[in-house]
């Protein structure tokens, strides 16, 4: 055991809980049997009839709906979409040309300026699942001061660190996950805490199967269902398969999506990079279509009475943003510069689409600047279980602004905030580290020794650096402090099994790795599935 981790006990938020309820509130048929009540008596009827039992029972069930009632969240769902950026993600509503997934947009709460503590998986991942960024947990690091994930493995997350799927597993709520990528199976701590996980290759097969475990759970239980798509992720580009994904949608929609590549990277198809960002989002609108058809299905379950559900991005993709920003302060050791994944702290791999559903909340805006760190607290506190008071993020917010989702609201530039939000975990050259505090952002590039100071205010794109004094060391202070939360203590890298190794070469990652051999029994153990069943 990891420690205990006790029930809150839930405060009704009503003040005080005796206030007059509001009709709007209150189901129909209690309004009518109160109205019966409290007639007057030569009329002849209601208490008498009712008995006083009866009508204490009524008045206890109206005072609880009006102060709020047992626990909302009995229940939560976390997807992942794997690598998908903000501009991608909502290009739809952005067009004005909406798909099945857009009234599901309105029925959540939308946070805008959500960012990503890490720019690759394994670091941003553990960032969710822990509630501490990467100079905390440890996961995502490696020994050379220049990172090379193609040919070095990263470290994993501190065994002595427990995971939120830890916490929630040990107050006896079920824990399951279906999972396509092989970070989840290669020993870097993000199993820990599941009852059971499983991984499938494609979106279909993995809802597929989590829709089986949805029939056959047990209905008095608990349970935290975690769910990781991988649609979005690069992969090579068949010229042939893209047409044929290409003759399946509305021109207006192929049109929208070249106009809003980056870079001016759709005016010249001849390198390829158009055709990748097309065929990246043709991927992540596929996932939307099948994401709705899932929500549809929680919903006809009637699980959206009950059961949070979380959307987020680990991370973006590049597609020559920043290549010339690249290629003069970085030093990747595999060549390639402004495009992927894993390289920079620039916002088109740190902003990300986050949206959540709660019950008994119809949905809006929130653009108070979050971070993924911010996940696990929220978890917790729906959950109603302590732990999330010590972590570095925050439950998010849920209070919601005026107005609701709109391209206006979506476009907002980055608002001021007081908090200050961090990033880092290069995977493929020098360290760089990134500060946000408002709208101003700073990035520091170990290798250059330089900083870069941006307003996203003015200047979402960051296409151009200003310089400012007062501001850049008010968030190198801040960078200061980062840099202290990293532990002196050695990182732990697992080893791999061959075959965990030659999947994740699969996907482009650890081609110069040899084979390292069997891991030790402890790390086996750790990542195996867990059933009590």
């Amino acid at each position: 055991m990891r420690g205990t981790f006790l029930r809150k006990k839930r405060a009704c938020h009503c003040s005080p809980c005796l206030r007059p309820t509001r009709r709007d509130r209150v189901p129909g048929f209690l309004w009518s049997t109160l109205e019966l009540m409290i007639r007057d008596r030569s009329d002849g009827y209601a208490w008498p009839k009712l008995g006083i039992a009866a009508a204490a029972m009524l008045v206890a069930a109206l005072l609880l709906v009006a102060c709020g009632g047992p626990p909302q969240v009995r229940n939560v769902v976390l997807i992942c979409i794997d690598t998908v950026r903000y501009d991608a993600f909502w290009l739809p509503e952005l067009s004005g040309e909406p798909d099945d997934f857009t009234k599901w947009t309105h029925k959540a709460v939308v946070y805008t300026h959500a960012l990503s503590a890490a720019p690759w998986t394994v670091p941003s991942v553990a960032t969710v699942f822990t509630g501490y960024y990467p100079s905390q947990h440890g996961a995502g690091l490696f020994d050379d001061p220049i990172a090379d994930l193609s040919d070095a493995l990263p470290s994993r997350i501190f065994e002595d660190l427990p995971t939120v799927t830890e916490l929630i597993n040990e107050a006896d709520i079920r824990t399951m996950g279906y999972s396509s990528h092989p970070w989840f199976n290669s020993g870097y701590g993000l199993k820990r805490g599941f009852r059971q996980l499983y991984l499938y290759q494609g979106a279909p097969r993995l809802l597929k199967e989590a829709e089986v475990w949805l029939n056959e759970r047990d209905l008095e239980q608990r349970f935290f269902l975690y769910l990781h798509f991988m649609e979005a992720h690069e992969r090579s580009v068949d010229p042939v398969e893209l047409e044929k994904q290409l003759a399946s949608v509305a021109p207006s929609r192929v049109e929208q999506i070249e106009e809003s590549a980056p870079a001016g990277i759709c005016d010249d198809r001849a390198d390829g990079m158009c055709d990748r960002w097309l065929a990246y989002n043709l991927d992540i609108l596929e996932l939307r279509g099948r994401l709705a058809t899932f929500l549809g299905d929680l919903e006809r379950r009637g699980l959206l009475t009950d059961t949070a559900v979380i959307l987020y991005s680990d991370h973006g993709e590049e597609f020559y943003d920043h290549l010339a920003e690249s290629e003069k302060l970085s030093a990747d050791p595999r060549g390639i510069y402004g495009f992927g994944h894993g390289h920079s702290l620039y916002q088109e791999l740190l902003h990300v689409p986050l949206l959540v559903w709660l019950p008994k909340n119809r949905g809006g805006v929130v653009d108070t600047p979050v971070n993924l760190v911010d996940i696990s607290p929220a978890v917790l506190s729906w959950f109603e279980l302590s732990g999330h008071e010590k972590m570095a993020g925050e439950p998010l917010p849920t209070r919601v602004r005026r107005g609701g989702l709109s391209k206006a609201a979506l476009r907002e530039p980055w608002p001021e905030s007081g908090r200050v939000l961090f990033a880092s975990g290069i995977a493929y050259g020098p360290e760089q580290f990134a500060v946000l505090r408002g709208p101003r952002k700073y990035v520091w590039h170990e290798r250059s020794r330089t900083g870069e100071l941006f307003d996203l205010s003015q200047d979402s794109a960051e296409s151009a650096a200003f310089e400012d004094e007062t501001a850049t060391e008010r968030l190198d202070t801040e960078l200061d402090r980062y840099l202290g939360w990293y532990s002196e203590r050695q990182f732990e890298t697992p080893s791999l099994s061959d075959e965990q190794l030659e999947t994740l070469k699969g996907i482009g990652y650890l081609q110069g790795v040899g084979d390292n051999g069997e891991n030790d029994e402890n790390q086996e153990n750790d990542r195996q599935s867990l059933d009590d069943e």
